[in-house]
């Protein structure tokens, strides 16, 4: 039965990252699945950033505090390193990690790190927390695993498709450009009207990909001329 359980959450934790279509859809999806399915204290999403591939911190979910706390960064960067899922019952005592960071776990000791893993990259990790009183099991370390490892090949996806609409979008200014070159007194008159279905766009609340397929709409309306 248990064994069943965890097949059916990993089963709905892939339907439901499977509709997400953006980046704070999915991390908010993670966190939800993740507080239904392990009942973490705390929950954190640390992502690795494009500029200097740093770990920043997200989004998170921590009902008992309004600021975001300090992590343990050796549980962390021993997960990266490993390159799988870590769980420790009591973070103050076990020695793989820094002992001089028990200070900053505090009243927390029982922590799962689970790192977002796609095409042989690690992408973040989820992070998460529980007090003394319930120490985090086998079970809650599979759960959270399998959690991660879809959002992993979530955000691979969303980082795909982002790539994929800059091609997108260079073609369309070399379209544009040619445009110009045709017809240079009415040049930037494409991204004028771009502006003002943008604008339209908004009044009328059309969603986010709506609102982009018209403007690039509005961007090419003259490309048949060329």
């Amino acid at each position: 039965r248990p064994a069943m359980n965890r097949l059916l959450t990993m089963y709905e934790v892939a339907r439901a990252l499977g509709r997400e279509t953006t980046l704070q859809g999915i991390l908010d999806k993670v966190l939800d699945l993740a507080t239904a399915s392990v009942e973490p204290t705390y929950s954190y999403i640390f992502l690795r950033s494009e500029a200097d591939g740093n770990l920043m911190p997200k989004a998170w979910r921590d009902p008992k505090r309004l600021e975001r706390r300090e992590i343990s960064r050796s549980i962390v960067m021993r997960a990266m390193k490993l390159r799988h899922s870590i769980l420790t019952a009591d973070a103050r005592t076990d020695t793989r990690f820094d002992q001089s960071e028990s200070v900053v776990i505090g009243e927390i000791r029982s922590v799962i790190c689970a790192p977002f893993i796609a095409r042989d990259r690690i992408n973040g990790v989820l992070y998460l927390g529980r007090d003394a009183a319930r120490p985090f099991t086998d079970a809650d370390l599979e759960l959270a695993t399998a959690i991660a490892f879809q959002a992993g090949i979530a955000l691979e996806n969303i980082a795909t498709q982002g790539e994929r609409r800059l091609e997108l979008m260079t073609l369309v200014k070399i379209l544009v450009g040619a445009m110009d070159l045709r017809s240079p007194e009415t040049r930037g008159h494409g991204e004028r009207v771009a502006a003002y279905a943008a604008a339209i766009a908004d009044q009328l609340r059309l969603s986010a990909e709506e609102a982009e397929d018209v403007t690039l709409a509005a961007l090419l309306h003259d490309v048949g001329k060329v």
